[in-house]
């Protein structure tokens, strides 16, 4: 039980890093050839990683950089190779602009913060991960995956993005070939605007309960205008013919609402579990956060 209110925390922790960050639109502003080839003015949409992960408003404009594997997926530090950054003056413009690295590498053999350390150890500002090549997902699918840290992704500082493989492949051919330059700008100005609910079953006479609620609090508060937390509560009913049976554990002699012995011979009776059932469902519904609907392209 509480191994699994432990993965269920980092799970939503994962997830509060995907809700507080706005999805990734990528855009293709040259070459040409390309934009055309991608459709959609060159336009991508991608998943963002909840490591590194930028915030609302941020842009990252660069060249796309692609090192072909030896082998390895990207996995390894000598796997790849990928070229310096183009030095060139400042300026708006994207043809005149000092443009960074934005490594392209392979889903695939180790996980994705690997991935994105090593770019970032070759120099990348930011990475583009193109799905797998045997991969069913499409770019309507990619909202729906989080590209997850692995626990060691305390130390990267530079923002990745997952895109499906069909778009993918397009950016690797074009930024394979010699003297061509795709000049891309990641933006993150198109936030979420749905709710996702969490339900919990549990028992107020669970300590494995309690310690998981005191440790989500203080992120459930950070997460309430992008999670609506539904808490349950174990309740059965019995044969009301037994008398026996659910003495002590039940509210009546209906046997309709029951709740387990949390101790036995113990002083505390299901029924009294019930009741602190109750109290805190009164309780989470008076004192719940109100969910704000929040219209598209306006930020939480």
């Amino acid at each position: 039980m509480a191994q699994r209110l432990s993965a269920l925390l980092h799970y939503l922790l994962a997830l509060s890093g995907l809700l507080l960050h706005a999805n990734a639109q990528i855009r293709v502003m040259s070459p040409d050839n390309l934009i055309a080839k991608l459709g959609n003015g060159g336009r991508i949409e991608g998943s963002t990683a909840t490591f590194g992960a930028p915030f609302y408003g941020d842009r990252v404009l660069g060249r796309l950089v692609y090192g072909q594997s030896k082998g390895n997926a990207h996995c390894t530090e000598d796997d790849y190779e990928i070229p310096d950054a183009a030095k060139m003056p400042g300026s708006q413009s994207p043809e005149s602009a000092r443009l960074i690295n934005i490594v392209l590498v392979r889903r695939g053999k180790c996980s994705f913060t690997r991935k994105v350390s090593l770019a970032y150890e070759k120099g990348a500002h930011a990475v583009l991960i193109v799905d797998k090549e045997d991969s069913t997902l499409q770019t309507k699918d990619m909202s729906n995956i989080i590209v997850a840290d692995d626990g060691r992704g305390n130390k990267i500082h530079i923002p990745s993005v997952l895109i499906a493989k069909a778009e993918g492949n397009k950016l690797i051919e074009e930024a394979g070939r010699a003297n061509s330059k795709v000049i891309v700008e990641l933006a993150w100005d198109l936030p979420t605007s749905h709710h996702v609910v969490v339900d919990l079953w549990m028992s107020s006479a669970s300590m494995e309960s309690l310690n998981f609620l005191k440790e989500f609090a203080p992120k459930r508060r950070t997460l309430n205008q992008v999670v609506i937390f539904k808490p349950h509560y174990a309740v059965f009913g019995v044969d009301s013919k037994s008398p026996d049976l659910y003495n002590g554990l039940c509210t009546d002699e209906t046997g309709k609402y029951c709740a387990e012995d949390p101790d036995g011979s113990g002083p505390i009776t299901g029924k009294m579990v019930l009741i602190e059932d109750v109290r805190q469902i009164c309780i989470h519904e008076i004192y719940k956060a109100t969910q704000v609907s929040r219209q598209p392209g306006v930020p939480p």
